[in-house]
């Protein structure tokens, strides 16, 4: 069963970040994941989410689209980082890293 995790970048929350600030987010080999950041406690007043792009040094990524403030990516196979950059409507550029650990599935994670 395929399932969405929702990411605030820059924000304390329940992921491992390592000592480079890159996020860890874990998922099953057989499983199709979608990775949601939501943008909006970084985004002032107003400024949305003029374009958002995933590159990809491992996981296979399905599909990508973006709100006026978050930006998700569906990724099948692989380990590796993700990297989301978006460009907003006051012309600033965000970008974010999660580093994808696939698991097999005979192996358990939180």
């Amino acid at each position: 069963m395929a399932g969405t995790t929702t990411i605030l970048p820059l924000s304390r929350n329940r992921f491992f970040r390592d000592k480079d600030r890159v996020l860890s987010v874990s998922k099953h080999e057989e499983q199709i994941e979608s990775f949601t950041i939501d943008w909006n406690d970084v985004l002032d007043t107003g400024e949305t989410i003029s374009t958002s792009a995933w590159d990809s040094d491992g996981p296979t990524v399905v599909t990508s689209s973006n709100t006026t403030t978050t930006a998700t990516v569906k990724v099948s196979t692989g380990s590796g980082e993700l990297r989301n950059k978006v460009v907003t409507s006051a012309s600033r550029t965000l970008v974010e890293r999660l580093r994808v650990i696939t698991l097999a599935s005979s192996e358990d994670y939180a």
